[in-house]
């Protein structure tokens, strides 16, 4: 059976009624809707796609978890125990779930040694700091 959980990968923090996921693989930040924020604050344990909503909505919750696989933000396995049968009833889905927008994050942060003029920033590997 598979299942979908949150990638190690990721950094998160819920903003109002949004989501805010950071993939630290590829430095790449999105916003998840409220509906999208509700699936994710489930996933921190093996789930299958049905285990979050039946009957017509179904189709549109396995192709979201499939972009967020796409996008790195979801690992899949076919050998996981899933949770629960059904989430708590279903979760509510007053919209479909989906992602609001991708932003490709700036090398903030980083400490390379340099200072403006000094030479080019952040060849290689930066520093996080």
């Amino acid at each position: 059976m598979r299942t979908f959980r949150r990638a190690g990968s990721c950094a998160w923090r819920e903003l109002g009624d949004e989501l805010v996921v950071i993939n630290l693989k590829n430095n790449v930040m999105y916003a998840l809707n409220a509906s999208a924020r509700e699936l994710w604050r489930t996933l921190e344990q093996p789930h299958t796609a049905s285990s979050f909503v039946e009957g017509e909505a179904q189709p549109t919750v396995e192709g979201f978890l499939a972009e967020l696989s796409a996008e790195g933000l979801l690992d899949i396995s076919e050998d996981e125990t899933p949770g629960d049968t059904l989430v708590q009833g279903g979760l509510p889905m007053p919209a479909p779930p989906k992602i609001l927008w991708r932003e490709p994050m700036q090398r903030f942060g980083a400490n390379c040694g340099f200072r403006p003029g000094q030479g080019d920033p952040c060849i290689g590997d930066p520093h996080w700091s």
